[in-house]
């Protein structure tokens, strides 16, 4: 429906089509309270969906969708977003909005007509038009926009935070999945930059819409695809405390039995994402059971590493025992050491830890 096309959130776009074919259907057929309650539902929502992903300054959700339909056409007005006159016809609809409680028609002695409710259906309209032509003036950026500059033109980059001012929080979630669609199709073909878009974009959303994503990763790891659960993880793995226990078990368990095979674990290696991802799981030390599996991936890289010929190849080993070190304190650092000495012989763990140093000197 063209009236609103510039509703971001599907779940409120689809309840705006559905009253609003239902406000047109009442005033045809001369159904007047339904008509007037309706206008009022209608102006609420779609209120309601800017703010909700535009929250004004110090208010929270929740707090949000306590407000009274008068308050938000105030804050509406505040933002730009409708006009003073929208405002005094937003009234006439408001106090229609409060016909629902049948106390308030009793008391005020409400009477209802047909004529009534088609002027309804014409401010609903009004200030529908006047809200998407501001909506688009404030928050004009859809996903795909921002997507299809990103992917035509690498100096993107430097302008991106500028781009996101005017990309409301809905539409930050879509850029991020477009994104993690492209990671998915290209894996090891992508510009840096592309993973930078969505370290980025992450500071800009909430604890819940992360949340989402992690239980998006949970559920792959169930039921999904190696592919797709380790693009996810490069991306989300570092917020798995927001999780329940078990879930995070599960995921990082799954995590850690891919670097389990030591013949197949160099071609892993070679994948952009599986190797970038190994970062994140130097967060999750805290009980004797991760340590542990932290410790033996520690030691399977520097094992492995006498049997690289390629130079190439020796680089992955390198990169991936500093992803998984680097951040750590001295005394961390110095336990990762003396455990692998401990469990490896001399003459692997001193070739390693003697090449490696090198690489460090070369990086720095």
């Amino acid at each position: 429906m063209e009236i609103f096309d510039f509703i971001s959130d599907p779940m409120f776009k689809s309840i705006l089509e559905r009253d609003f074919q239902e406000l047109d259907n009442c005033v045809k057929y001369g159904l007047s309270k339904s008509a007037l309650v309706l206008s009022g539902s209608i102006i609420e929502a779609v209120l309601l969906e800017y703010f909700t992903h535009n929250l004004p300054d110090g208010m929270t959700q929740e707090e949000l969708l306590r407000k009274e339909l008068y308050q938000l056409i105030e804050q509406a007005v505040k933002k730009q977003l409708i006009s003073e006159r929208s405002k005094q016809l937003s009234i006439v609809i408001k106090n229609y909005r409060n016909l629902i409680h049948p106390g308030r028609e009793i008391r005020k002695n409400e009477e209802f007509d047909n004529e009534s409710a088609t002027v309804s259906l014409s401010l609903v309209k009004v200030i529908v038009k006047e809200v998407r032509e501001n909506y688009k003036k404030l928050y004009g950026y859809k996903a795909e926009d921002i997507y299809q500059k990103i992917t035509c033109d690498s100096a993107t980059f430097s302008i991106f935070d500028k781009l996101l001012i005017k990309l409301n929080n809905h539409e930050k979630i879509r850029l991020i999945r477009l994104l993690v669609n492209h990671n998915n199709e290209q894996q090891d073909n992508i510009y840096p930059q592309y993973r930078e878009y969505i370290y980025r974009l992450k500071s800009k959303i909430n604890k819940n819409d992360l949340l989402s994503f992690c239980k998006e990763l949970h559920k792959q790891v169930e039921q999904g695809k190696e592919k797709e659960i380790i693009i996810l993880f490069e991306f989300f793995g570092d917020c798995l405390d927001i999780l329940q226990p078990e879930e995070k078990d599960l995921i990082l368990m799954y995590i850690y039995n891919l670097t389990e095979h030591i013949h197949h674990y160099n071609n892993k290696l070679e994948n952009n994402c599986f190797r970038e991802s190994l970062r994140h799981l130097r967060l999750y030390k805290d009980n004797q059971e991760s340590k542990q599996n932290f410790l033996d991936l520690l030691q399977r890289i520097v094992g492995c590493y006498l049997y690289c010929n390629d130079n190439d190849q020796t680089y992955n080993y390198f990169h991936a025992y500093n992803l998984l070190s680097n951040s750590s304190n001295k005394v961390e650092v110095e336990e990762y050491t003396n455990y692998i000495k401990d469990n490896l012989s001399s003459e692997k763990s001193d070739a390693f830890f003697r090449d490696y140093d090198k690489y460090l000197e070369f990086i720095f």
